[in-house]
């Protein structure tokens, strides 16, 4: 029974991360993804900070935003599968057992099932929650690239401005002072 309010709590605290971060604007990031954010940041800042080249830097640091985009969908779906695995435990007496079912209905693949009504209902959620989970995340997609479009237009408009790439009479300049004769 502790296994099972340990569950419902674990679904609730992950649904609420899911619902704040990619359904609230400006919703605010709980502790869960503020360690995925500081996993993947640990991950990438060593490896980024041996690199001199900047091309070469900015080329690896451009898969960072994707790998925790990734990495914050792991996470979800391992918390639930724990928090519906924790749900199940007591219907089906083992923990390798909860865990099968509990993967086994998050994926809608349902090769496992334990009879009963309690299971059934945890099932049934853990189904809709793995779809939902994918879907939002797959729906949050043209949110972030807007924003990352937004972003580089922006990072244009101040290369123009700083003069890079050449513009105006920075590049008309020394063409006008050129003798045309020759």
């Amino acid at each position: 029974m502790v296994a099972a309010v340990l569950g419902a709590g674990l679904a609730v605290l992950t649904g609420a991360s899911v619902i704040g971060t990619l359904l609230i604007q400006r919703g605010r990031v709980g502790v869960l993804m503020r360690a995925v954010d500081a996993l993947v940041a640990g991950c990438f800042r060593p490896v980024s900070a041996r690199v001199r080249d900047y091309a070469r830097r900015d080329a690896l640091l451009a898969a960072h935003a994707p790998a925790l985009l990734l990495a914050r969908l792991a996470a979800w779906i391992i918390c639930f599968g724990v928090a519906f695995s924790l749900l199940l435990q007591p219907a089906t007496g083992h923990a390798l057992e909860a865990s099968r079912e509990a993967v086994s209905s998050m994926l809608t693949l349902g090769f496992t099932s334990t009879h009963g009504v309690w299971p059934t209902f945890v099932d049934g959620a853990a189904a809709i929650t793995g779809l939902v989970v994918i879907a939002l995340q797959i729906a949050y997609l043209p949110t972030l690239y807007a924003a990352y479009n937004r972003r580089e237009t922006e990072v244009t408009l101040l290369e123009v401005r700083a003069g890079e790439p050449n513009w105006g009479p920075g590049t008309a300049g020394p063409h006008a002072l050129r003798d045309p004769r020759g």
